[in-house]
C-alpha cells in the first residue's frame, strides 16, 4: 500500500489500475486512502445479481457519504474465483 499523507491534494490526472479476485458472487472492491477504520475511499462493483452498479464512497468520522455511482453494469455477472 502506498499512502501519500494527510497533506497530499495532487489527485487530478491520477490513473490508477487495479485486479481484484472474487472470493463470493454478486460484489467485488478496493479500498484506497486509508487513514484507518473510520476513514478512507471504498470502490465497489456489483454485477445484475447485487444491483449492478459501480459506486464510490468516502467513510469519514465513521459516517459513509456517496461520491459516485453509476446503475450501468460493468459486466453481467461476477464469477466466483475470477481476477477482474
Amino acid at each position: 500500500a502506498v499512502r501519500a499523507g494527510p497533506s497530499f491534494s495532487g489527485y487530478v490526472g491520477v490513473r490508477v489500475k487495479f485486479r481484484v479476485l472474487t472470493e463470493g458472487p454478486a460484489l467485488v472492491g478496493v479500498v484506497f486512502n486509508y487513514a484507518d477504520a473510520a476513514n478512507f475511499y471504498r470502490f465497489t462493483l456489483a454485477d445484475a445479481s447485487a444491483g449492478a452498479c459501480r459506486a464510490l464512497v468516502r467513510r469519514h468520522a465513521g459516517q459513509f457519504t456517496p461520491v459516485a455511482s453509476t446503475g450501468v453494469p460493468a459486466v453481467p455477472a461476477l464469477a466466483v474465483g475470477a481476477w477482474y
